[in-house]
């Protein structure tokens, strides 16, 4: 289980961010409307989801209180 990562936002999405950390980019699915920036290094915590219809997701936080509430 992961409880956050660390990285740079290499790509924004409108439901999604891509955080580049050692050259491996994992995409993020955002529940909230934060302030993600390009090129600018963020602590994301995670949020993991695992179902037959979707697979694996990882959904991504900047507070961790709104994760604490999902």
């Amino acid at each position: 289980m992961f409880k956050y990562l660390k990285g740079s936002v290499t790509d924004i999405k409108k439901e999604s961010v891509t955080l580049e950390i050692n050259n491996l980019g994992f995409e993020l699915h955002r529940l909230n409307r934060d302030n993600f920036e390009l090129n600018k290094d963020f602590k994301i915590y995670i949020c993991e989801s695992l179902s037959l219809d979707n697979g694996f997701n990882l959904y991504g936080f900047l507070d961790i209180n709104d994760l604490l509430k999902s």
